[in-house]
């Protein structure tokens, strides 16, 4: 009796145990990680030159403008600058509160329409997924566009299931917004995505009385009049804008444009699931099993189709890159909830422990591999050097967490619904949070902070920087710098070196308001050659012998990381007396 009561407390608190674990994976140490190159360093650096221009409605990287994407995703981490100061937790915080935002609208859909216990392993599933953790924690517009698409979706079947006329009309209403919230976030997909499930949806169950509740036309004019001043107004701006936006951007990336090389197999997107589920992936053919024999109703028959569409739909796009399937990852996270909730109370309970198998197998191989370093990848070598004693001391709290669970339990504790739960939350915490600080481990092998970091004593005020025949996204970003760095490339790359495909539709020389910011490398020998003021040059160390011999351009070394050397071009004494006057 005893017993029953302990359970019964735990079943009652659960909810917020787990929510509080939640709000821990994904808030932990969130700028702990450097810029991640490009696209972190790249999305963070626009955003704070939102700030240093006051340009709203137009785009800057490197105080060029760069259309590929709708400035809106930006205002969110501007006004994340805005509030908390420019830092790659700020910068980062947009995503964070998105994904957070998707875990409270999966849990409700889960508690309205199954229970406590689905609403909750929902969650807990969700967040723990490799997918949705590592897009979480990172500068990228994909996991607020899930938000917006997983709201949209949800409100949408909350409406059509919903008696009351008030809370239907309201449910599709919010379904209108949220579309509008994704197409100003990232563009058109976000209509398109929740469009293709809901009309599957409706044409396989012929319902009819639901698309008349839909007000298409309604629906239709209030996200037009939500979206269309938007991308007019950067139309006004920048002349030309929707053309490439729609044509190039969209169209370009999904038929396979010359200028976006991201081809991969059909078979791709199969290989982005099975990592991307990570570690919840062994359940997956458990769930398919038990969802095959479940009685399919419109709540199953929905999420299929929200979670395979997607799939079918990218898979036949010549651009391919894993975080396009993000969408799917909430509906596959709540048809796997269902199974939890279930299965750890049948025979198949084992089933749901191979996520610890996996975790397990993850820290052993890292594990061994600080005894044993050949068996490690090159690159993840340092990664796994540097956290050591954190791999050992997770492995360790992994290990007392289940093995104390698996004991309890063959002693007749801890038998109920919630002792499963919390055993998964507390093992989740430790693995998630260690995947976190490899995250900022592997960060400085991929991010500008390290090279800026060698190069940032040399320069002052008046220093110009340039990069040769390379370029890192966040350099900007970490220099602070309130003018452009200077580029030098090929003459047929020089609009297309910093992934900007817009200014390669305008054959002109684009130029900053300090003037042009990209440069031939006969333009930089001659530069070079008459400078009279402090440069410093960021250049690949394999890629110094041809920059002497193209631009007759030598300098002096002061710094390096891995594989970036950092040049300058007066004696060291000249150059520091010129920062500290210049700074």
């Amino acid at each position: 009796m005893l017993q029953q009561t302990k359970n019964h407390a735990l079943e009652r608190a659960l909810p917020v145990i787990v929510w509080i674990v939640c709000s821990a994976i994904l808030f932990y140490d969130l700028g702990g990680a450097a810029l991640f190159e490009p696209d972190e360093g790249r999305n963070a650096e626009k955003a704070r030159e939102i700030l240093l221009l006051d340009d709203w409605i137009t785009p800057h990287e490197n105080f060029l403008p760069v259309l590929d994407k709708p400035v809106f995703f930006y205002w969110l981490i501007a006004a994340s600058y805005r509030a908390f100061g420019v830092s790659e937790w700020a910068a980062r915080l947009p995503s964070a509160l998105a994904a957070l935002g998707c875990l409270v609208v999966v849990y409700r859909f889960a508690r309205l329409h199954w229970g406590r216990a689905e609403a909750v392993w929902s969650i807990l599933i969700l967040v723990t997924t490799a997918e949705f953790f590592i897009l979480s924690r990172v500068v990228i517009s994909d996991m607020t566009l899930v938000f917006c698409v997983t709201l949209a979706l949800c409100a949408f079947y909350n409406a059509s299931q919903a008696a009351n006329p008030r809370a239907r009309t309201g449910g599709y209403f919010l379904m209108y917004v949220a579309m509008a919230g994704g197409a100003l976030i990232k563009g058109p997909i976000a209509a398109v995505l929740p469009g293709m499930i809901i009309a599957a949806y409706l044409g396989i169950r012929k319902d009819k009385d639901t698309l008349k509740q839909m007000r298409l036309a309604q629906g239709a004019a209030l996200f037009l009049l939500l979206v269309a001043p938007g991308y007019l107004w950067m139309e006004s701006r920048n002349p030309g804008y929707l053309t490439y936006f729609f044509r190039d951007e969209h169209f370009g990336r999904f038929f396979g444009s010359e200028e976006f090389d991201r081809s991969a197999p059909w078979y791709y997107f199969f290989a982005v699931v099975l990592v991307g589920l990570l570690p919840w992936t062994l359940v997956i053919p458990l769930t398919a099993r038990e969802r095959w024999r479940a009685r399919w109703d419109g709540k199953n028959l929905f999420l299929l189709l929200w979670a395979t569409l997607p799939l079918v739909f990218f898979s036949l796009s010549q651009s391919k890159l894993p975080h396009y399937l993000l969408p799917i990852f909430p509906p596959v996270a709540l048809w796997i909830a269902q199974g939890a909730a279930r299965g750890v109370q049948s025979r198949a309970q084992f089933s749901f422990y191979t996520p610890w198998l996996i975790q397990f197998v993850i820290l052993f191989y890292f594990v061994l591999g600080l005894a044993w370093p050949p068996i490690l990848p090159q690159r993840i070598e340092p990664i796994v050097e540097r956290t050591g004693t954190l791999l050992i001391a997770a492995a360790v709290l992994l290990v007392g967490i289940y093995a104390l669970f698996l004991y309890a339990r063959a002693r007749g504790l801890w038998q109920g619904q919630g002792s499963v739960c919390l055993a998964h939350a507390a093992g989740a915490l430790v693995f998630m949070t260690l995947i976190a600080h490899l995250m900022a481990a592997a960060s400085l092998e991929r991010s500008a902070k390290p090279v800026v970091e060698a190069a940032a004593p040399w320069v002052g005020r008046g220093t110009q920087v340039i990069f040769y025949d390379t370029y890192l996204t966040g350099a900007l970003f970490y220099l602070g710098a309130e003018r452009p760095v200077w580029v030098v490339t090929r003459a047929n790359k020089k609009n297309t070196v910093l992934g900007n495909f817009y200014l390669a539709e305008d054959r002109a020389r684009p130029q900053t308001p300090w003037g042009a910011a990209l440069y031939t490398f006969d333009e930089f020998g001659e530069i070079w050659s008459r400078a009279d003021r402090p440069m410093v040059v960021i250049v690949k160390e394999k890629n110094i012998p041809k920059m002497k011999q193209r631009s007759g351009a030598s300098g002096a070394e002061i710094g390096r990381f891995d594989e970036y050397v950092v040049l300058r071009n007066r004696p060291a004494e000249t150059l520091r007396h010129a920062g500290k006057r210049d700074g």
